[in-house]
């Protein structure tokens, strides 16, 4: 048994919080000495571990209560429950930096960024999130970084945008798909998506996908189905 003096001395508290812990029902001593000091046994001091656990995991006095107090609920699944809170946290998170770092991309190029930059980057992360996991959005904010800001505005400014009015010229102009105009125009166009996707299939496909479903990313970018048929059937006719 151990005096709450000593108890706290070893946990690292304060004889004023165990004294909390008492009045509100979260560690109450299994007994007192003659002289009324609060006593703790072995269970007293379990239970105290877990406590500063839930603690430590950022839990309320209150919830801690309502946890310790069900005996359906054991420790190790409020902690299966909040690692899994936990890694949402961190993933909300990791998709609010993603934003802040395009959000800066554009700062560094000098552009100006009013409340439709930042509406546009959360309405693009909730898009990437539906058709790509979390590895695959680490690969393309590592690969953002190794392009570097100016190598970014030029193929977002001018390289993507001149690709895409040649390739939408040459469906209205009648071009075939087997025809040499067209072959050059994929080699093009799956060159600077390489430069993204770095040979990931999955990547590929989900951007694909991405690119059919989505009808305002096909209005913002001008790349329609249209397009995305186009250059996967000359694709298809160069690689043959």
């Amino acid at each position: 048994m151990l005096k709450i003096g000593e108890l706290a001395k070893r946990c690292g508290l304060s004889v004023r919080a165990l004294r909390h812990y008492d009045e509100v029902g979260l560690l109450v001593p299994s007994g007192r000495s003659e002289s009324g000091y609060r006593l703790y046994c072995e269970q007293n001091i379990r239970r105290l571990q877990h406590i500063l656990l839930l603690k430590q995991l950022g839990f309320s006095l209150k919830k801690i209560i309502e946890m310790l107090n069900n005996k359906t609920s054991s420790l190790s699944q409020t902690i299966d429950e909040h690692i899994a809170f936990t890694e949402q946290t961190i993933k909300l998170q990791n998709q609010l930096l993603t934003q802040l770092k395009f959000l800066q991309d554009k700062f560094s190029r000098g552009k100006s960024v009013v409340i439709d930059d930042y509406l546009a980057t959360m309405e693009m992360m909730k898009m990437y999130d539906k058709y790509f996991n979390d590895e695959q959005l680490e690969q393309f904010a590592k690969r953002r970084t190794e392009l570097g800001a100016d190598k970014l505005n030029e193929l977002q400014e001018h390289t993507w945008p001149d690709l895409i009015i040649k390739v939408k010229q040459a469906i209205a102009d009648g071009v075939a798909v087997d025809s040499d105009e067209a072959k050059l125009l994929a080699a093009k166009w799956m060159k600077l998506a390489n430069m993204f996707t770095q040979g990931d299939s999955e990547i590929s496909a989900g951007i694909g996908k991405m690119y059919q479903q989505e009808k305002s990313l096909q209005e913002k970018t001008g790349i329609s189905p249209q397009v995305m048929e186009f250059i996967s059937q000359a694709w298809q006719n160069q690689q043959s």
